[in-house]
């Protein structure tokens, strides 16, 4: 259309026209050089402006930018408008302005007699300024909405034309052109201002003119400046030595975009650094395609994997080298890993034990409860130990003594779990010989105590007096002994015994013999060596006994109450009263020798390095005794 237009005026317009339309041609061709320039956008849209007034001969001319965000054109350069429009003034976007509907139809709108034209509702801004005729041509972008309007504004009498909206259209196609290689170029130095501040080593380079940026990152991970590395290959810089062969490499480039994976390069002074590369093509402002490098330092982190990698192995020959079964599981308690030791013993495989698997050689009367004790470990982080059976490849089960214990990092987290199971199936046989060596030794020395006691009760009956008084008081004593012993029977070899469930037990017993009274008894626990148990229950006895028989009077019943209970200093407090008929007026049992009771609790006392006193239960007498848990003699 174009080229008619222009046919038609070479064939049938005057002189004066044909110059009109050569200079209009001259002054494309101007502007086409000067958007081949380095000139700023704002040069670039001023000269625009100027060259566009000149060619239509309009004493105004304006570009008008489109504000996505406000949804308004704004002047953003012209010429022939009074001060303060330039880079304030604006315009609606609708269809009811000249620009407005140039930029939404994105065609030229002409009107030569503004005035009577009803399609517009004549702006403000050309009102002020007399603006009679207009010609307005939207400034396209390739692939994109228009970027916004360049106007031509005469206040003069007169008429544009077709050939007038030609070079207008040319104008602004040219300008187009331009704005967007301005803008390309403006988004590429900021994204590379932005590149130049990372921490990062990031590099962008070409094939035919080497590195184009460098920067400070980079310049600080290989010792190389900007200036030493502008124009050079970087393969010549840093000598990268890539996982894949480059073809590799660059098919990935070609096809995806990119390329991610770890890359060994060299620095100036000669020293390896191991970086995490990320490799893409990119555009450059003439549409070049070029490659970006973002490289990551990450030689630090191989330097802790590899020594991690190496500490691993080392616990691994260590953990191979034990006599022990031995496994490990991450922090959830997934077992991935154990010693040789555990796979002759079973006869299994890796990929039969891992995870959950090994409860296959679990004996089925244990495998829950262990499975239920060791998830609790897993959920709490606390250490884990257990005994039960084994399955070996010969079928038989052995019994092991297993336990774990919880790794963590710097912040506590339970990062994995290293167990041991240590067969103890000999040492298990020959405990529970020796239960059933202390059991039957137990028994016997019950048996010959009873004996004992029964043989002083019978010579008893025969006598009168104080010699069976005698003789009945040493059967209880020896009746008391048994009971004491059967009561440390309970425990079987244990060098130590709980005085809560012991007194309970014991004063129990006791009070079988004295069924017609109520007995109460409250004992805390604590531990004691059984060598402080054996005085201790002996003591007990002689307080009981002695409130069962003096307490209350003869075929009376009343209450007898024991407590027990840890004090502070490591002591504990025995305390065994009554409410019966108390004691005799100004009784000190530091003083009271005469009867043999008096002696042996006296004496008993002693022996557990306690305090004895008494006290007025109000009614009823009250025995306290206080001890260390701890002999304090040697």
């Amino acid at each position: 259309m174009a080229t008619r237009v222009w046919k038609q005026l070479f064939e049938h317009r005057e002189p004066e026209e044909l110059g009109y339309r050569l200079h209009q041609q001259s002054v494309l061709s101007e502007f086409g050089q000067s958007a081949l320039e380095a000139l700023t956008l704002d040069a670039l849209l001023s000269e625009a402006v100027r060259l566009c007034a000149e060619g239509m001969r309009a004493r105004c001319s304006k570009v008008l930018e489109y504000s996505a965000g406000r949804d308004i054109l704004l002047v953003r350069a012209g010429v022939g408008w009074h001060p303060g429009v330039v880079g304030h003034a604006t315009l609606g976007t609708g269809s009811d302005t000249p620009a407005g509907l140039a930029f939404r139809t994105g065609r030229p709108v002409l009107s030569n007699d503004l005035a009577s034209d009803r399609r517009f509702r004549v702006p403000k801004l050309l009102v002020e300024h007399g603006i009679r005729r207009l010609l307005n041509v939207p400034v396209p972008l390739a692939n994109e909405h228009a970027w916004g309007v360049l106007a031509a504004d005469s206040p003069d009498e007169g008429a544009f034309d077709e050939a007038d909206s030609e070079f207008m259209e040319g104008m602004a196609r040219l300008l187009g052109v331009a704005i967007q290689g301005r803008l390309a170029q403006q988004r590429f130095e900021e994204q590379a201002a932005l590149l130049r501040l990372s921490h990062d080593a990031i590099i962008v380079w070409t094939a035919a003119n080497g590195v184009e940026l460098w920067s400070e990152g980079a310049a600080s991970l290989y010792g190389f400046t900007a200036d030493e590395a502008f124009g050079r290959a970087p393969a010549e810089l840093i000598r990268p030595t890539y996982p894949a062969p480059w073809t590799d490499v660059a098919k990935a480039l070609k096809t995806q975009g990119g390329w991610e994976g770890e890359i060994r390069q060299r620095r100036k002074d000669g020293g390896e650094v191991v970086v995490l590369s990320r490799l893409q093509l990119v555009a450059g402002p003439n549409r070049a395609a070029r490659l970006m490098e973002v490289n990551r330092d990450i030689t630090p982190r191989k330097r802790v994997e590899e020594a991690l990698r190496a500490s691993e192995q080392q616990f691994r020959t260590l953990a191979e080298s034990l006599p022990q079964l031995a496994w490990m599981a991450d922090g959830q308690g997934w077992i991935y890993w154990f010693n040789r030791r555990w796979f002759e013993y079973t006869g299994t495989t890796l990929e039969e034990m891992q995870g959950w698997g090994w409860r296959k050689v679990h004996h089925p009367d244990h495998v829950d409860r262990v499975v239920e004790r060791i998830s609790h470990a897993w959920d709490t982080g606390e250490p884990w130990e257990d005994n039960f059976p084994l399955r070996g490849a010969d079928g038989r089960y052995r019994w092991f003594l297993s336990r774990a214990l919880p790794m963590r990092d710097s912040k506590g987290r339970v990062t994995r779990w290293f167990g041991t199971n240590t067969d103890i199936t000999e040492k298990q046989r020959l405990e529970d010989l020796q239960k059933v060596l202390i059991h039957e030794i137990g028994h016997r020395v019950k048996n010959s105590l009873a004996l004992v006691s029964s043989l002083l009760t019978l010579q008893a009956r025969r006598l009168d007096g104080t010699p069976r008084k005698v003789l009945e008081d040493a059967s209880s004593r020896v009746h008391a002994v048994a009971r004491v012993h059967e009561q440390l029977s309970l425990h079987g070899n244990a060098p130590n015994v709980d005085l809560g469930p012991f007194i309970q037990n014991l004063a129990k017993a006791i009070a079988s013999s004295a069924p017609r009274h109520r007995t109460i008894v409250e004992a805390e626990p604590a531990m004691v060596s059984a060598d402080l148990a054996v005085p201790m229950g002996l003591l007990l006895n002689e307080l009981l006994t002695n409130a069962y028989k003096y307490a209350y009077p003869e075929g009376a019943e009343g209450e007898v109450r024991v407590d027990g209970a840890r004090i502070e200093d490591d002591r504990y407090r025995l305390e065994v009263a009554d409410f019966g008929q108390g004691l005799p007026p100004g009784f000190d049992i530091a003083k009271a020798r005469d009867s043999l009771g008096t002696r042996v609790i006296t004496s008993l006392s002693a022996q557990l390095e306690g305090e004895l006193g008494t006290d007025s239960a109000g009614p009823g007498a009250r025995f306290i005794l206080t001890f260390p848990l701890k002999a304090r003699r040697v």
